[in-house]
């Protein structure tokens, strides 16, 4: 892995211009001898490559390397294996891991975000409106729909 990594590496140095390829630090070339490559050798190429291009400074060893460039921090976490009695969440997260029920997940996600504008605003109505950019007449209905006048979460 080291020796293929450099060499890519060192390519597109060349393929940018750059004066000449500075390596990887340790710990970058600990990581990519460390990773398991599912992709197997095209995979370790576009790392190498991809760790290149996107590094500012082309005088200093390269210490970023990232395997997955669609990882974001905003992705949802896997939904917990069947049966393992782990609860998901909100209402609002267990519809999105199962999303075959459109309504379903657009009702949870709606009542999760006006119990969560109740109790943040202590359960005064107005200012639970006001926070979900409601009139405070809307907001009663919606409350109604769920089914949570009257209940602790109305107040």
């Amino acid at each position: 892995v080291p020796v293929l990594a450099e060499h890519f590496a060192r390519t597109m140095a060349a393929k940018l211009d750059w004066d000449g390829f500075p390596g990887f630090t340790d710990a970058a070339m600990a990581a990519l001898a460390a990773y398991p490559w599912p992709g197997n050798v095209r995979e370790l190429r576009n790392v190498a490559e991809r760790a290149v291009y996107r590094w500012p400074e082309p005088d200093t060893a390269i210490d970023a390397v990232i395997f997955d460039p669609f990882d974001s921090p905003y992705r949802l976490a896997k939904p917990p294996a069947a049966g393992d009695g782990t609860p998901v969440g909100s209402a609002a997260e267990q519809a999105l891991f199962t999303p075959t029920d459109l309504d379903a997940a657009v009702t949870a996600f709606e009542r999760d975000l006006l119990t969560g504008a109740l109790t943040a605003s202590r359960h005064n109505q107005r200012a639970a409106a006001r926070s979900l950019g409601l009139g405070y007449h809307r907001f009663r209905n919606r409350l109604k729909k769920h089914g949570l006048i009257g209940n602790a979460a109305a107040g």
